[in-house]
């Protein structure tokens, strides 16, 4: 259970399409299987069982405790199940004392994929440092300042050259650069083609919404 719910850690950039949906499928499984043991635990508690079957309560629970609160929450952010995500997120802070300055990253990717800008510049707030670029990124594409996250990522990409996830174009997306979108797609795959998988699907977009019809059929077959 373990290795599937970190399965996605450490992932440099989004895995590819039917890899990403074998994933959730088998998170969303094994947090189906979680719920049930959980369920059956507590009801096993009200129910006062006899002391020859009290074993297996024991068992169930050390092995619900034995699997780390944050995983959990990391695991469900990446399965896009958010409200559970910060449920866990909330329960592994207070089960051990930690410190939010650690987790504020995490609590901005979150707050930012449920669409709560007031979340995420809450978490800004909370920072006695100066925020990363990829922390200001969040907070601008959160309150759609679009044109701010596009100029982030610029600098990002200046002093990080080969981090992919500077190249996620998705802000100039937004604001309709489409032809710069497919330019810059292709630059970038022209240097480094292995990174195809994750960035492919921006200047499909970007082809299909300009109606670039033989471009997008050209990006849909090398996806292939």
């Amino acid at each position: 259970m373990l290795a599937v719910l970190t399965e996605g850690d450490g992932c440099g950039g989004h895995v590819q399409e039917a890899a990403s949906s074998l994933s959730q499928l088998s998170t969303q499984m094994v947090f189906s299987m979680l719920a049930h043991l959980t369920q059956w635990s507590r009801h096993t508690l009200l129910a006062r069982i006899k002391h020859s079957e009290s074993g297996d309560y024991q068992r169930v629970v050390a092995f619900l405790k034995g699997i780390p609160q944050d995983v959990l929450a990391k695991a469900s952010l990446g399965s896009k199940s958010y409200t559970r995500a910060l449920m866990h997120f909330e329960a592994y802070i207070l089960e051990n004392k930690e410190d939010i300055q650690d987790h504020l990253r995490f609590l901005q990717t979150l707050y930012a994929a449920m669409h709560e800008p007031g979340g995420v510049r809450g978490a800004n707030a909370l920072r006695r440092e100066e925020p990363s670029l990829r922390e200001h990124i969040l907070e601008h594409e959160s309150i759609g300042l679009l044109r701010d996250a596009t100029a982030c990522y610029d600098r990002a990409i200046q002093l990080e050259s080969d981090q992919i996830g500077h190249y996620h174009v998705s802000s100039m997306l937004g604001l309709g650069q489409l032809s710069t979108v497919v330019t810059q797609v292709n630059g970038v795959l022209a240097n480094r083609p292995q990174w195809k998988s994750d960035l492919n699907t921006y200047r499909v977009e970007a082809a299909w919404k300009l109606s670039k019809w033989d471009l997008l059929e050209d990006y849909l077959g090398s996806a292939g």
